[in-house]
C-alpha cells in the first residue's frame, strides 16, 4: 500500500533536514546574546563568587597554617621541657649514683677499720695471754 501523497526517500530527507534546520534557527533566536545585559550582569556576579570562593580558600590555608605553626612551635617546646625533664632525671640518677658509691666506699671504710679494730684487739688479747705465762 502506497502512501496517498506518493513520497519518495529523497522527499522525506529534506522535510526532515528542513524542519531540523528550522528548530536549530528558532533554538538559536532563544538564545541570549553575549552583549545582552542580563548575561553581562550573570556573567559579572559568576566572576564574583569565584573571585570569593578564592579569597576564602586563601584564608582557610592561611588559618591552616598558622594553625600548623602554632602546633609545630607546641611541640617543640614540649620537646624541650621533656629534655629539661630527662636531663633533670639524669642529673638526680648520676647524682643518687654518686651517693650511692660513697656510701658504698663509706661501708667498705667502717668495714676495714672494724677488721682493723678487732685485729688490734685480738693481737692485744694474745700479747695479754703471753705476758701471763712468762
Amino acid at each position: 500500500m502506497q502512501s496517498p501523497r506518493n513520497d519518495r526517500h529523497q522527499d522525506r530527507a529534506k522535510t526532515s533536514e528542513a524542519a531540523r534546520k528550522s528548530a536549530q534557527t528558532r533554538f538559536a533566536a532563544l538564545a541570549p546574546k553575549l552583549d545582552d545585559p542580563a548575561v553581562i550582569e550573570r556573567m559579572q556576579a559568576r566572576v564574583a563568587l569565584a573571585e570569593a570562593r578564592q579569597e576564602r580558600i586563601a584564608t582557610r590555608e592561611a588559618e591552616l597554617r598558622a594553625i600548623a605553626e602554632a602546633q609545630a612551635i607546641e611541640a617543640a617546646a614540649q620537646a624541650a621541657a621533656a629534655a629539661a625533664e630527662a636531663a633533670a632525671i639524669r642529673a638526680q640518677a648520676e647524682e643518687a649514683e654518686r651517693a650511692l658509691a660513697a656510701n658504698a666506699l663509706a661501708a667498705k671504710t667502717r668495714a676495714i677499720e672494724l677488721v682493723k679494730e678487732q685485729k688490734l684487739a685480738r693481737d692485744a688479747r694474745y700479747a695479754a695471754r703471753q705476758s701471763r705465762r712468762k
